[in-house]
């Protein structure tokens, strides 16, 4: 039996992850992702469980070797696009979190690869991205960078539009009238805070791992 889910997640990681997680422990099995539509299988409950990871910054070769050693292990994986912090022409882009290379996409290529969905066997065994605590602060930095970047880009599009806030909100204070322009204001503001409180997570959980290491050392 299969079923069809569209499903639309502000925190495409974390929400997502835990939501696929959740579809498994309830006899669901991910087999195909476009975007926001998902693909499911009845399965045993909990019998494989989601690891997301975001892979934006790997050039297509770094990924596709990184799909291979997945694969050696047993673990199969599903691409899926994420479109923040960066910035598009046509059909290229450039992620100022990338380095050399990998700070520009195009078709074909790693566009909307953004994120690498893993699925594992539920073996008894944590389902672990990272060996060691360092890799994992680099690549929550990563992630948190990306997000500031598209954060950085709402404010910007908040303050520089016209009118600014200020003389909009005086506008409507004079005439009694709410302006179409409020309206974008208020999009903005609505579509900023997921971001804002998803880079506090990210910061939270690099300084608890560094915490964590302290503990350890």
């Amino acid at each position: 039996m299969k079923k069809r889910v569209f499903k639309i997640f502000i925190n495409a990681l974390e929400s997502q992850e835990n939501w696929l997680n959740s579809m498994g422990s309830e006899g669901w099995r991910l087999v195909q992702v476009k975007q926001s539509f998902y693909t499911f299988e009845t399965c045993k409950p909990g019998e494989f469980i989601y690891k997301i990871q975001f892979v934006a910054d790997q050039s297509m070769q770094q990924l596709n070797q990184y799909k291979d050693y997945l694969g050696d292990l047993g673990i199969r994986h599903f691409s899926q696009g994420l479109n923040i912090g960066k910035f598009a022409i046509g059909n290229k882009r450039w992620r100022p979190y990338g380095k050399g290379a990998t700070s520009f996409a195009s078709l074909p290529g790693n566009i909307n690869s953004e994120l690498l969905i893993m699925e594992k066997r539920n073996d008894g065994i944590p389902f672990r991205i990272f060996s060691e605590r360092g890799e994992e602060i680099k690549y929550y930095s990563k992630m948190r960078n990306a997000f500031s970047i598209a954060a950085v880009l709402l404010t910007l599009t908040f303050f520089i539009s016209n009118p600014s806030p200020y003389s909009l909100i005086a506008e409507i204070y004079r005439s009694g009238v709410v302006d179409w322009r409020i309206i974008f204001k208020i999009i903005i503001i609505v579509l900023l805070m997921p971001f804002c409180r998803t880079i506090f997570t990210f910061t939270r959980k690099i300084r608890h791992i560094k915490q964590e290491g302290n503990l350890y050392e």
